[in-house]
C-alpha cells in the first residue's frame, strides 16, 4: 500500500504526538490533524487520505449534533470511501465490545491504546505486506493473545 496522506482524528494533544511519532518512525507522512467529526470530514475531503487514525471518545465539534465518536467518523467517511484504510484506537473496555463496534462502523482494524506502540508497529507492518489485503477483521491485538 502507497500511503501518501494520512488523517490522525483525535482531541488528545498526547495521542496527537503519539501518532505522529509513530508514523514517522515508520517513514509514513506526517498526518493532517483532526479533532473531531465535523474537522475530520473535512480534512478527509481536502486531503483524501489512504490511511485514516481515529479515536473513538472526540470532543464535540461547535455544530455537533450529538454523533461525536470515532464509529461516526468511521461510518461517514466509510460512506464516501470504500478503499480508504481506517484504523480505530481506543482505551475503552471491553475491547472486544468496541473491537466489534468498530468493524461494524466500517474500521479495518482496531488498535488498543494500552499496546499502542506495540500494535501500531505490528499494523504498519501488516500494511506494509498486505496492504489492503488485511482481513477486515483483523485486529494487532489479536496478535498478541498467544
Amino acid at each position: 500500500m502507497n500511503i501518501t496522506k494520512v488523517l490522525v482524528v483525535e482531541d488528545l494533544e498526547k495521542w496527537q504526538a503519539s501518532a505522529k511519532r509513530n508514523l514517522a518512525h515508520h517513514r509514513l507522512p506526517e498526518p493532517t490533524q483532526a479533532y473531531n467529526l465535523e474537522e475530520a470530514l473535512e480534512a478527509y475531503q481536502r486531503e483524501m487520505p489512504q490511511l485514516i487514525i481515529t479515536d473513538i471518545n472526540l470532543d464535540p465539534s461547535p455544530t455537533d449534533s450529538g454523533n461525536r465518536d470515532g464509529f461516526e467518523v468511521c461510518r461517514q467517511i466509510r460512506s464516501l470511501d470504500s478503499e480508504v484504510f481506517i484504523a480505530v484506537m481506543s482505551s475503552c473496555t471491553p475491547v472486544d465490545e468496541y473491537r466489534q463496534r468498530s468493524f461494524e462502523a466500517g474500521a479495518n482494524v482496531y488498535v488498543d491504546k494500552s499496546n499502542f506502540v506495540k500494535e501500531f508497529d505490528t499494523l504498519v507492518d501488516r500494511l506494509k505486506i498486505y496492504g489492503r489485503d488485511l482481513p477486515t477483521s483483523w485486529s494487532p491485538h489479536s496478535c498478541f493473545e498467544n
